[in-house]
């Protein structure tokens, strides 16, 4: 059984006070545990075990753990937040998997130590492991409707403890996106991978304007592990409508429900 919907008197209070690095955050009760990232069945079958039909039959953490994502980032606080360095980001090759089994496509990047994608926040260096798809976006803001799609680039810290933190972008239909014209056009079959053609770098999929929300959370998919720290970028990224349909063609349907965002102490 769910829990009961409880809100937070939080996020999101005031753009007009967005600097050129930092944004408001939504002011979401800290999880204190760490969450782990999935394991992604590269073998060439397909085998889900979920569906986005059946959102109350997914296991985990999904119908009964707090700190859950996607949400309405709505009424956030708007303290002063460190900065997003993406200057670490590297043009590298990566491998394109039709994640048949998590309803997606998801392209992972080198784990090599040499050959990492970093980023750096609040003084700690993550690592970029993958990035993957939603359609349409999970998280909303200001009770809005759902943009088109979302990008959700997952990150882990180089050292330890192991935290997870994923930067997540919305998308909306306007100019082209060219890395997006290099992914779809090496898309394998349902279940299968390919080590990609050309070199990419993911940080053609985020927007000029780097202002966020941040909030504690969870994974979107099952078994949604909650102590996920979330940095959804103000401003939305830009794909085609063409290239958006193509990505429809595979997978439609992918976002999770809102989350109730619970109140500190509850």
């Amino acid at each position: 059984m769910r829990h009961s919907q409880r809100f937070c008197l939080v996020v999101l209070a005031a753009s007009l006070f967005v600097t050129p690095f930092v944004s408001v955050t939504v002011a979401q009760c800290a999880s204190a545990s760490k969450a782990k990232s999935q394991r992604h069945n590269t073998a060439g079958t397909c085998n889900p075990t979920f569906t986005y039909e059946n959102q109350d039959a997914w296991t985990g953490e999904c119908n009964s753990g707090k700190w859950q994502t996607p949400i309405n980032i709505s009424n956030a606080l708007a303290p002063t937040l460190p900065g997003l360095d993406f200057s670490g980001y590297k043009t590298k090759s990566g491998i394109i998997f039709n994640d048949c089994n998590h309803h997606r496509i998801l392209v992972t990047l080198p784990a090599n130590p040499a050959n990492r994608s970093t980023f750096v926040y609040g003084g700690r260096t993550y690592w970029l492991k993958e990035f993957h798809f939603h359609e349409p976006a999970e998280n909303i803001i200001n009770g809005s409707r759902p943009q088109a799609m979302e990008v959700h680039l997952v990150h882990e810290t180089i050292d330890t403890p192991t935290l997870t933190l994923v930067v997540a972008v919305l998308v909306i239909a306007g100019r082209e996106n060219t890395l997006i014209n290099t992914l779809w056009t090496q898309i394998p079959e349902p279940g299968g991978s390919a080590l990609l053609s050309t070199l990419i770098n993911a940080g053609s999929l985020l927007p000029t304007n780097k202002a966020f929300y941040r909030f504690t959370g969870s994974l979107t998919t099952p078994p949604c592990t909650p102590g996920v720290t979330w940095i959804v970028l103000k401003d939305p990224a830009e794909f085609s409508q063409r290239q958006i349909d193509e990505y429809r063609n595979h997978y439609r349907g992918t976002a999770r429900r809102l989350q109730p965002v619970i109140r500190q102490g509850q």
